[in-house]
């Protein structure tokens, strides 16, 4: 019972074990995730969030006093101009919304 095994044989069991976890992941990972995502057109470009960042500055206007002009989360609009957060949904998309960077919902016509 206090045998130890071969550190061969250790190496072997640890690199098996290490494999079962990769193939493990790779069998419940769903099929729409991949490494570039079909859904990339949701995401807020880089370059538009550059100008709406410098638009602000250029107006001499607060981050603050935006977001509380216009009832949104401070929070959230910072993290969308950082890059942190994509917008997608809750308060960020709210945010977003009111930054300029994506469209308002209640006038965007959806295609049938």
């Amino acid at each position: 019972m206090g045998q130890q095994l071969p550190t061969r044989l250790q190496s072997a069991i640890r690199d098996a074990a290490l494999n079962l976890r990769l193939l493990d992941l790779q069998v419940r990972r769903p099929s729409f995730v991949s490494s570039t995502p079909p859904y990339e057109e949701l995401t807020i470009p880089a370059e538009n969030v550059r100008q709406r960042r410098a638009e602000l500055a250029a107006k001499g206007i607060n981050l603050r006093e935006f977001c509380a002009e216009r009832g949104i989360g401070y929070q959230a609009a910072r993290e969308l101009l950082i890059g942190k957060s994509k917008g997608r949904r809750g308060k960020a998309h709210q945010a977003a919304v009111a930054l300029g960077l994506k469209p308002d919902p209640a006038t965007l016509k959806l295609a049938a």
